[in-house]
Parts: structure tokens; sequence; C-alpha cells
């Protein structure tokens, strides 16, 4: 294969990996997208590993095929490197003053990201990736998300409650307890990982 293919589908791997966070939320791309990316890692990897074995049997006397592989090889190191969906562009939307995450089955992964402004994102990572957004209020430990555009009316608007540890110095919250309608009424516990909330 023509080495310079080679070249651009890495460029093509580590680029669409770090920007994940936009098309992942196309149902059917993003369904499709992450085991053909992974697929074409490991053929690189696969091509990398022949063209290193030629090179050693040619004594290393091609720099320019030396040249190639070497960028090839830095490419692949990159993107096994670099953590998937890298660049969060949900940031331009606004500072994330509080984080909370939860994972559940299947490693099917909940983010609610409650930004400068009283606006809110849920990004749900499974199979693909699923953004609602809205407004929230935060009234003591309590928060009320209203969703700009809900599913059902069950979703019209939904609560969580912080809860504190009680006998640790820093009172800042630990836990989420979210009451989402998709949990038949019981509570969703998401774990803080960010609260700048004064």
């Amino acid at each position: 294969m023509n080495n310079n293919i080679l070249l651009w589908t890495a460029l093509f791997v580590i680029i669409a990996g770090c920007t994940s966070w936009f098309w992942l939320q196309i149902p059917i791309l993003g369904f499709l997208m992450k085991p053909a990316l992974f697929f074409l890692f490991a053929f690189l990897v696969v091509a990398d590993g022949y063209y290193l074995l030629k090179l050693f049997i040619q004594k290393f006397k091609d720099q320019a095929h030396i040249n190639r592989v070497f960028i090839l090889s830095a490419l692949l190191v990159l993107t096994f490197f670099i953590p998937y969906h890298k660049i969060d562009f949900s940031r331009l939307e606004g500072k994330d003053l509080i984080v909370v995450t939860r994972t559940g089955t299947v490693n099917c992964i909940t983010n609610l990201k409650l930004k400068e402004g009283q606006r809110f994102l849920e990004e749900s990572w499974c199979f693909g990736l699923t953004i609602k957004r809205g407004e929230y209020q935060i009234s003591s430990d309590t928060v009320r998300f209203i969703y700009d555009n809900p599913e059902n009316e069950n979703e019209r608007l939904v609560t969580g409650v912080f809860t504190r540890p009680k006998s640790a110095i820093d009172k800042t919250p630990t836990q989420l307890e979210f009451y989402h309608p998709g949990a038949n009424g019981r509570a969703i516990t998401m774990f803080v990982k960010q609260y700048e909330v004064k």
C-alpha cells in the first residue's frame, strides 16, 4: 500500500478520535465510527510493523522510506496515548461550574455539566453520544433541571439533590441523587467530579 495513504489514514484516525464529541452525536455515524476507527488503527499497526520489518531487511538504506515509517509510528503512538474525545467542545458553551458523572451498564457514561448562565448539558455516551440541554436552578442542595426539548411530560422538570459528607471538614457535595424519569421514580446516584459553586 502507498505509504502516503497510510499517513493520511493515520492522521484521519487521530483527528476523528480527538473530535468525536461532534460526530458521535450523529446516531448512525457515531455507532459505525467507533468500530471503524478501532479496525483502522489495528490495520495501521499491522502495516507499520510490516514496513518496519521491511526496513530491517533492507538495512535502513532507503531514507525516504525511513522517514515515512517514523512519521506513521509517531502518529500511531499519539493516537494510542491521546484519550478518546480529548477535545471537549462543550466548553465553548460556557465554563463548567459543577460536573457530575455516572457509569452505568455496558460502560455507558452520563455526564451532567452545570454551566455559567444557569445552563446545563446532559451527555450520555452509549453507542454514540446523546446531548440534552436546558436550564437549571439551585436552591440550597436541590437542583431543578428544566429541559429545552423534553422527550415526554415527565422530563419537563427533573430534580436532583446534592449530598454532603457528614463527618468531613470539607462539606463540598460528593454525590447528586438525580431523580430522572427514566429511573421509574428512583434516584440515580451520580458522583461529583467538579464543584465550583460558592
